[in-house]
């Protein structure tokens, strides 16, 4: 089983698309696994399509695709919870950042209510966290979208919509966070964390941070458009595809906890080759 992992697409439909007909093309002869690290939507402009589209593929499932839940995720569930509440809301951080994309975009496919709060009672059971067996060296990965908890259990019984409070920490923390003056790293010694949420803007889309215990694989902007990580778990390594918004696929490369070696030219044509087979 092939296990592959993206965070933070944030409604960016070329990347989408790019990294969707790659895994389709893998899966007619292999069988894979799709984990998606939060924040699917929002800001970019084809969140709500993106995340109906998502929906769609878990029903058909072709092939499995475990959605964790992000910030943007849990400010879509509150908004939502509020309005199902009957309360008066304005604009909500949600809206502030973007969010208001995915809601006009639901409105407009769905067009009942009842649809719409489907797809939001679909959000509320996010989980939050995923513990693999697959090891970085000696320990044990783990995904999370912005920090990783003290104390982890294998099998992640929260959800977007648990009442702990805890989940705000896991789902927002960044660096230096001055909410949370307790938390001194968003990695766990004990696992190998990878996480998404902050924007890191290198060449690649991730970085590691070694003395915090957590590979970034969040993306954001570089050169003026979005970009994309697509890591893929071996054991011990991964493989990492970089999906750029106007070049499509832009860079692969091997990543241990100690060098990152690039993808020769003919190993990444032969990726390119896999992706447009299914345009």
């Amino acid at each position: 089983m092939r296990k592959f992992i993206f965070s933070d697409l944030h409604g960016e439909e070329n990347i989408y698309h790019e990294i969707m007909n790659y895994l389709d093309s893998i899966s007619e002869q292999e069988e894979i696994t799709l984990y998606i690290n939060g924040d699917l939507i929002d800001r970019g402009q084809s969140s709500g399509y993106i995340l109906l589209d998502v929906i769609q593929r878990i029903k058909a499932n072709r092939f499995p695709i475990i959605y964790l839940g992000g910030n943007h995720e849990l400010m879509m569930y509150e908004l939502y919870e509020k309005r199902k509440s009957g309360l008066f809301t304005l604009p909500n951080d949600w809206y502030q950042n973007g969010g208001w994309i995915t809601d006009t975009q639901l409105i407009e496919k769905l067009q009942t209510k009842e649809k719409i709060l489907e797809v939001v009672d679909f959000i509320s059971e996010l989980p939050i966290y995923q513990y693999f067996e697959e090891k970085m060296g000696e320990r044990n990965i783990f995904l999370v979208h912005a920090s990783s908890p003290y104390s982890i259990e294998k099998n992640c019984q929260l959800k977007i919509k648990s009442p702990e409070e805890k989940i705000w920490d896991y789902l927002w923390l960044r660096e230096n966070d001055p909410w949370s003056p307790y938390h001194f790293s968003l990695g766990n010694q004990e696992v190998f964390s990878i996480l998404g949420h902050t924007p890191n803007n290198t060449q690649f889309g991730y970085f590691y941070k070694r003395n915090e215990d957590y590979l970034n694989i969040d993306g954001g902007f570089y050169h003026k458009n979005r970009q994309t990580p697509l890591l893929e778990i071996k054991e011990n390594y991964f493989e990492i595809l970089t999906f750029h918004t106007k070049k499509g696929l832009v860079a692969g490369n091997y990543f241990t906890e100690k060098e990152n070696v690039p993808f020769t030219e003919q190993e990444l044509q032969k990726v390119k080759q896999l992706i447009l087979s299914k345009k």
